[in-house]
C-alpha cells in the first residue's frame, strides 16, 4: 500500500453535504447516510456548472470540535470539482481546499470495503510513514475506473498530509 505523493493546487467542490461518523469509530454510520446522498447527487450532477472533468468526488473534513455533536463526526460532500463557484444549484454547498499535499491511494474492489482501506491507511500506513495527517480534507475520486461493487472497481482516496 504505497501511495503517490502529489501537491495539488487549491480545489473547489460543489455538491450535497451530510454528516457521518467515521470508519474508525465504534459508532460508524457512513453507509446509512452516504449512500442516499450519492443517489441524490447522481440525479443532480448535471446541474453543477463549470466542472473541471467528468469525475465525481467526495470531500471529507472535520468541523472544529466545539461544533460537533460526536467526537468522530465528519462532514461529507459528494459532487464535482469546479473551476468556478458561480451559480451554485439550489440546496447544494461549496467548499474550498487550499493548496495541499496528498497521499493518493487506490481502493480496489467493492466500495462496501472502503472502511477497510481507510483503516489500513490510518492505522498502518500513516503511523509508519514520515507524514502526519494535515487535517485539511480527504478526497474520494471516482473516475472511469469506478464501477461500484465489483472486484475490478478502482477509486482514488486522497489523504491530506504534511
Amino acid at each position: 500500500m504505497e501511495p503517490m505523493i502529489v501537491e495539488k493546487p487549491a480545489l473547489q467542490i460543489v455538491g450535497l453535504e451530510t454528516s457521518f461518523i467515521h470508519a474508525l469509530s465504534s459508532d460508524y454510520n457512513a453507509t446509512e447516510v452516504i449512500t442516499p446522498l450519492w443517489h441524490d447527487i447522481l440525479q443532480r450532477r448535471d446541474e453543477i456548472h463549470n466542472p473541471i472533468d467528468d469525475a465525481m468526488y467526495a470531500l471529507l473534513y472535520a468541523r472544529p470540535e466545539n461544533e460537533r455533536s460526536h467526537p468522530d463526526k465528519r462532514q461529507y460532500i459528494a459532487g464535482r470539482l469546479v473551476d468556478s463557484v458561480k451559480n451554485i444549484p439550489n440546496g447544494m454547498t461549496t467548499y474550498q481546499i487550499p493548496p495541499t499535499r496528498f497521499a493518493i491511494f487506490d481502493h480496489r474492489g467493492p466500495i462496501s470495503q472502503i472502511a477497510e482501506t481507510c483503516k489500513k491507511i490510518y492505522c498502518q500506513w500513516l503511523p509508519s510513514s514520515p507524514y502526519e495527517h494535515a487535517g485539511v480534507a480527504d478526497i474520494e475520486h471516482y473516475d472511469h475506473r469506478f464501477d461500484g461493487e465489483t472486484k475490478d472497481s478502482v477509486m482514488g482516496y486522497w489523504v491530506s498530509i504534511k
